[in-house]
């Protein structure tokens, strides 16, 4: 004779799925580790034992559950080996990981980073043939603005400013099984544990930092008018949208009043500065 359903059975069989998922998570991390040869099954027991108690010793880590101290010490193994490896794909890797961590986790289409640096290289592109009292202004407007936050793949000079780098990198977090490609490599996603520990990770400094670059590399993918028209601008738009919203929760934006003449005395003033 079957059992009645009661909630606590059902609250019971939630908490068996999410223990095995956590579980899960950890083989897959410990299997990725060992298969690329990054240390041997004892050596990772070792490892992923100093990680948990570095974690355990952290504040942030303080309140949170076990079961995720668990899972995010195998991804803390992950990213140390990224950091020694000290390179230029590896540290690409951490920064598009920390900006995923303020997107949306699912669906983060690969060229939101591609057309930034398309689009970056366009205006670099265009600034060299303007006639030079037009780029005598243009750097001295530059010096006047702070420079854009953005993350270091962004940052490079037009002979280095190439799409291919955000490329390897994403191959480099996928072959570390931080992200999964949804379908073909059009799109990638994060699972929900490596999304939280991608956040939680950084501190109350580095979470403002990142959240602005983040929320800068989607704006610096977008084209303005006119040159956005067409069907494919506007299904790239609508996909957008999920991240920002995601990036403004994290960081909203405050339009601070600036009428009346102290206003614009400070605006006045900031321009000059």
């Amino acid at each position: 004779m079957r059992r009645p359903w009661d909630a606590s059975t059902e609250a019971a069989g939630n908490e068996i799925a999410w223990s095995l998922g956590y579980l899960a998570l950890a083989l897959i991390q410990a299997g990725t580790s060992i298969f690329r040869k990054f240390c041997d099954l004892t050596d990772y027991l070792n490892f992923h034992n100093h990680y948990r108690s570095r974690r355990r010793a952290k504040q942030y880590a303080m309140a949170a559950p076990e079961d995720d101290n668990i899972v995010y010490s195998a991804f803390d193994f992950s990213m140390n080996y990224l950091q020694a490896k000290s390179t230029v794909v590896s540290q690409d890797a951490i920064e598009l990981l920390n900006i995923a961590g303020f997107y949306h986790f699912e669906h983060i289409r690969v060229d939101i980073f591609t057309k930034a640096v398309e689009n970056w290289h366009r205006a670099l592109t265009s600034s060299t043939t303007r006639p030079i009292h037009s780029r005598l202004l243009g750097g001295i407007m530059a010096r006047l603005q702070p420079p854009p936050t953005l993350p270091q793949f962004l940052r490079q000079d037009l002979e280095t400013l190439h799409p291919y780098r955000v490329r390897r990198a994403l191959h480099e977090l996928y072959s570390l099984s931080l992200i999964s490609y949804d379908g073909k490599d059009a799109s990638f996603s994060l699972h929900p544990l490596v999304h939280a520990w991608a956040r939680d990770r950084l501190d109350q400094r580095e979470k403002a930092l990142w959240v602005q670059i983040a929320l800068n590399t989607l704006t610096e993918s977008i084209l303005l008018p006119p040159d956005d028209s067409g069907e494919i601008h506007g299904e790239f738009r609508k996909d957008l949208l999920p991240h920002l919203d995601a990036s403004l929760k994290a960081c909203p934006i405050n339009i601070s009043c600036r009428h009346g003449r102290l206003g614009r005395l400070q605006l006045s003033c900031a321009k000059f500065f």
